[in-house]
């Protein structure tokens, strides 16, 4: 049996296929990453302002790999130098998280 936290990690893709950064699986729909990883991923600068509505496509690499899905951006503190507590993204899955 894996472990719960391999089960959570989540490989996120760049608009070309690229795996571009990571995040992890917070609730059944939730994801947490880093806003410069959605920035790279959407090939926009890592300090932009408004939040994306881009989808942004990724996967389960140690439970479903290749299995790709779709989230949108759901929370946004872009790359700010002058805060410490920025650069945060949140996900929101649009489709079920694959079968285990």
């Amino acid at each position: 049996m894996r472990a719960a936290l391999e089960l959570c990690i989540v490989r996120i893709y760049s608009n070309r296929g690229k795996v571009i950064g990571a995040g992890c699986l917070v609730s059944q729909k939730h994801i947490l990453t880093c806003a410069h990883v959605v920035a790279d991923a959407l090939n926009l600068p890592r300090n932009t302002v408004e939040m994306p509505d881009t989808l942004i496509t990724l996967d389960f690499p140690l439970l479903a790999a290749k299995q790709h899905l779709k989230a949108k951006v759901v929370f946004w503190r872009p790359v700010n130098p002058d805060v410490e507590a920025e650069d945060i993204a949140g996900l929101e899955l649009e489709n079920s998280l694959p079968q285990m």
